[in-house]
């Protein structure tokens, strides 16, 4: 039962930091930290900001670009002065949401193997 609930609950605690971000003040705090950024102009322009999947999916933008900032800032898609003054706090619960997600899948796929290996 642990090899199957567990990775959703991993998973979903990730999806439910994602989401009261995106339905919180802290959506437009993330979206004003990093204003120079083309690639998340471009997702704006995309997917909006009306909607809580949109910002669901722009958290996830954001989650992205802080995960792997040196690669977005060599490509030009990032500030590197940004990056380094974007609030800690939400950078870590951004960055510990988009690992838990992960994480999550990833002992999923694990545990289906499992399964699939053991099964009779």
């Amino acid at each position: 039962m642990v090899l199957i609930l567990g990775p959703w609950i991993i998973m979903l605690t990730g999806v439910l930091i994602s989401a009261c971000i995106a339905n919180g003040r802290d959506f437009a705090r993330s979206l004003s930290a990093l204003q120079s950024s083309t690639w998340l102009e471009q997702q704006i322009r995309v997917w909006g900001t009306s909607s809580l999947v949109a910002r669901w999916v722009l958290v996830g933008v954001i989650s992205g670009l802080l995960a792997y900032p040196q690669k977005h800032i060599r490509q030009g898609q990032l500030d590197a002065v940004q990056v380094r003054n974007f609030p800690r706090r939400l950078r870590r619960r951004l960055l510990v949401s988009g690992r838990l997600i992960a994480i999550g899948f990833v002992l999923m796929i694990m545990s289906v193997g499992l399964y699939k290996i053991c099964e009779p």
